[in-house]
């Protein structure tokens, strides 16, 4: 039993911790119908279980 208990705790701690709150690189494509080009604009983003007041 103390195992299975052992087996729950360190999933329910992985789960926190390992899939916290980071940075990701990401690209924005931002175009206008009346422009002939696109602009592409590259910025941080939070993934994962960001945590917000």
């Amino acid at each position: 039993m103390k195992s299975v208990q052992f087996c729950f705790l360190f999933c329910c701690w992985r789960a926190i911790c390992c899939r916290s709150c980071e940075l990701t690189n990401i690209t924005i494509t931002v175009e206008k119908e009346e422009c002939g080009f696109c602009i592409s604009i590259n910025t941080t983003w939070c993934a994962g279980y960001c945590y917000t007041r």
